[in-house]
């Protein structure tokens, strides 16, 4: 009697596999971008209430994300128009462009070490336009009175 392991089994029936937002082709070693039909894509205004970083990084983002998953620049074509439609949509004017990836430097172990400073950063709001720390420090009040006031 002679045993397969599961692991060594091959299946020619499997040609192409769709794995999380990305399709694989086995025979030809190809992958672009996966998505489900009617799923379009949705970001966030570029006019909303986030930090100008956050909105600054959202279009390079999915640009990176789509070059990443994409073989070549033909199947990332083949799927920008999906992308670029949801960009337009949100306000963005950034056009998607294939770059070219190339294999992350290994990381070097760097020693971490401990620090022993507290930060405090202000929730984000596009409706505040005071330097709030700023005009707290001239009145001449130290950080613990800062601090006491806004756990308030």
């Amino acid at each position: 009697m002679k045993l397969e392991s599961k692991s060594t089994r091959t299946y020619s029936y499997l040609s192409r596999v769709k794995f999380l937002d990305v399709t694989l082709y086995l025979t030809s070693g190809k992958h672009f971008p996966y998505t489900k039909e009617g799923n379009t894509p949705l970001y966030i205004h570029k006019q909303c209430n986030h930090p100008p970083s956050i909105i600054r990084n959202i279009p390079e983002s999915i640009d990176k994300r789509l070059s990443e998953i994409s073989s070549d620049k033909e199947c990332f074509d083949s799927a920008k128009s999906t992308y670029q439609d949801a960009l337009d949509k949100s306000g963005y004017d950034y056009k998607l462009t294939y770059k070219e990836t190339t294999p992350d430097a290994p990381r070097t172990n760097r020693r971490n070490r401990e620090r022993n400073i507290t930060w405090f950063n202000l929730p984000y709001s596009k409706n505040i336009q005071t330097n709030f720390v700023r005009s707290f420090m001239l009145r001449g009040l130290d950080w613990e009175s800062l601090l006491i006031l806004l756990t308030l």
